[in-house]
């Protein structure tokens, strides 16, 4: 069975924890989406982002009764846009599941790209790590018909970068950088990796952006059918314009 901590008792826990490196969303909180929300925004910048984002996914009836991975789940068997799954790809998520042979520890991502799961797999935990403060963005977007409540996304994005300052030009320049977009038509949520490769290693100007913005747009491309496609790729060129300004 699932334990339960309230936000106190998770607080207790994080000071009595100095090696605290992650967040296990089977431990540390129950598995409705709305307790997560509370446990998560006692956390760190990125888990109050994460917070942040999933307290405008759905409405409070669906957020009381539906679970995190149940969401996960759902993002994996079917072509479901979840705002979740982008927000938590992003964040350098891992998940544990159990299949009818063995128990296999994923990246999100690695998850997102496997065959469905069967009814036989458990997903067991999902652990989200405990990034710095120190020279990290994280950035989540989502556009809807509406926005909060039962709308799904037309584009969902999440956005995190580590930055650090070069010694000899006083510039900003990319460490790391993780690209996430869903919810265009795409099966799943992406990582936009043509992006990241261009942009590590780089400090930020008006060409470099342009550029960036270039890639995205050979990297987001919704599949024939979908409903304003124009719409959803300038809806995730001004997700990054944003992030990278």
């Amino acid at each position: 069975m699932t334990s339960t901590l309230t936000s106190k008792e998770y607080q207790s826990y994080q000071s009595s924890t100095a090696a605290l490196r992650e967040l296990s969303l089977d431990r540390l909180c129950p598995s409705l989406q709305a307790t997560a929300i509370e446990v998560l925004s006692d956390g760190n910048l990125v888990f109050k982002k994460i917070a942040n984002h999933l307290s405008k996914v759905a409405s409070p009836f669906v957020r009381n009764t539906t679970t995190i991975g149940g969401n996960i789940i759902m993002a994996q068997r079917l072509p479901f846009e979840s705002d979740i799954a982008t927000v938590l790809l992003a964040a350098g998520t891992t998940v544990t599941i159990q299949t009818a042979s063995k128990r296999l520890c994923l990246t999100l991502e690695e998850f997102l790209q496997q065959s469905p799961c069967d009814s036989r797999t458990l997903l067991m935990s999902i652990f989200i790590p405990k990034w710095d403060s120190d020279g990290i963005t994280f950035e989540t977007f989502r556009a809807a018909p509406r926005p909060f409540g039962n709308a799904a996304s037309y584009v969902n994005a999440a956005l995190l970068a580590r930055t650090s300052t070069d010694a000899a030009s006083g510039k900003n320049i990319m460490e790391d950088i993780c690209l996430v977009f869903g919810a265009y038509g795409a099966d799943h949520a992406i990582r936009a990796s043509k992006v990241e490769d261009f942009l590590k290693g780089k400090s930020l100007s008006s060409s470099v952006i342009l550029k960036a913005v270039q890639l995205l747009k050979e990297t987001v491309s919704p599949p024939e059918g979908t409903t304003h496609p124009e719409y959803r790729v300038s809806l995730a060129v001004s997700f990054l314009f944003t992030f990278l300004s």
